[in-house]
């Protein structure tokens, strides 16, 4: 490391100048790595019952999340295309069922 003061090269790990004495600047060290990122429960269960009335809304924002390096994102956002997928089976078996009802009467 270069002295500020003098231009002395000193050692790596050097805290102060071999040279003339001066307080060397520690090497920034690189960031923390941020800690992890959880879901809010209000907001996964808001995606949860949006995705009852509007199925897309779960397909959409699931495909997004699910592809997260995160876990806990890559969790919520398989549960959320899940159930969209699943209310959008669901919604088709209940129309044929509907239909097929009134074809009977």
């Amino acid at each position: 490391m270069k002295c500020s003061s003098c231009g002395f090269e000193n050692e790596g790990e050097a805290k102060f100048c071999g040279s003339c004495g001066a307080v060397l600047a520690a090497p920034p060290r690189p960031p923390a790595p941020p800690g992890p990122q959880i879901v809010p429960d209000g907001f996964n269960l808001g995606i949860i019952l949006g995705s009852l009335l509007v199925p897309l809304l779960g397909i959409i924002l699931g495909a997004m999340y699910i592809n997260d390096p995160n876990p806990e994102k890559k969790k919520a956002g398989k549960r959320w295309l899940l159930t969209g997928a699943g209310v959008i089976v669901a919604y088709c078996v209940l129309g044929f069922f509907c239909g097929l009802m009134g074809n009977l009467q």
